[in-house]
């Protein structure tokens, strides 16, 4: 799973990269255009030269920074933690209804289990801001990370009966998603301009959500070929891959 993640994160920085490349050369033939252009123009030469070498600074240089800035977030810790916190929540999340009926319980029993995890998922988002903006995003990050691994531990020990404890293990796993998701999102955009934002935001998105995508697969493959026992328990020790880009 971490190998798949990490080749992912490789795609889109190298897509990113081939984008950059392409409009690099396109916008270098326009700057040169320009150029020979200016020639032509007698006593315009200056201006047009200006002209020129501002262009080649706003369509050549710009997306440059653009493709290292993004190359630095996505692949940094707030990047890693947003993509192996919802990694992490849609694993357990998934397997945990089907885990429910196969012991025993009836619907009302997974609505209630499900219900408590969607309200840790959005409803705390207020509370999660606040402690962003009281704590700081880092510390909020890590006490994100540090409820989700303590969510998939406590939903890998309880009992197949415990109705009430994969309560709180969905609960927790919602709010430690939340906490990482508010925060982690704040931080990776942090100090940047409207139009990094809105590239680091698209790349970081795909990959948050093509992960959340093989996860909610994987997690069945490992439940049939192991347990959900053990699905939790891989859970929490993916955690470990944001705490060590983060320290």
């Amino acid at each position: 799973m971490a190998q798949a993640i990490h080749q992912l994160i490789e795609l889109v920085i190298a897509h990113e990269t081939a984008h950059v490349t392409v409009v690099d050369q396109q916008h270098r033939r326009i700057g040169t255009r320009a150029h020979a252009f200016a020639r032509l123009q007698g006593d315009g030469t200056v201006s047009s030269g200006l002209a020129h070498v501002d262009a080649h600074e706003r369509f050549v240089t710009r997306p440059a920074v653009q493709s290292t800035v993004l190359g630095e977030h996505v692949v940094g810790p707030d990047g890693v933690a947003l993509v192996i916190g919802q990694v992490v929540m849609v694993l357990v999340m998934t397997m945990t209804p089907l885990h429910m009926t196969e012991h025993g319980h009836d619907l009302a029993a997974v609505g209630l289990v499900i219900s408590g995890h969607t309200f840790g998922m959005f409803a705390l988002s207020p509370l999660s801001g606040r402690l962003a903006s009281r704590f700081g995003t880092p510390r909020v990050i890590a006490a994100g990370l540090a409820v989700s691994a303590a969510a998939s531990t406590l939903a890998a020990v309880a009992p197949p009966d415990g109705g009430a404890l994969l309560f709180v293990a969905l609960f927790l796993l919602g709010w430690g998603w939340n906490l990482g998701f508010v925060a982690g999102s704040a931080l990776l955009t942090e100090g940047l301009s409207g139009d990094e934002r809105a590239r680091l935001q698209g790349a970081t998105d795909a990959m948050i959500w093509s992960s959340a995508a093989a996860a909610a697969l994987g997690s069945g493959i490992v439940v049939a070929v192991a347990s959900y026992t053990a699905l939790g328990l891989l859970g929490a020790l993916l955690i470990a891959l944001p705490i060590a880009a983060m320290f």
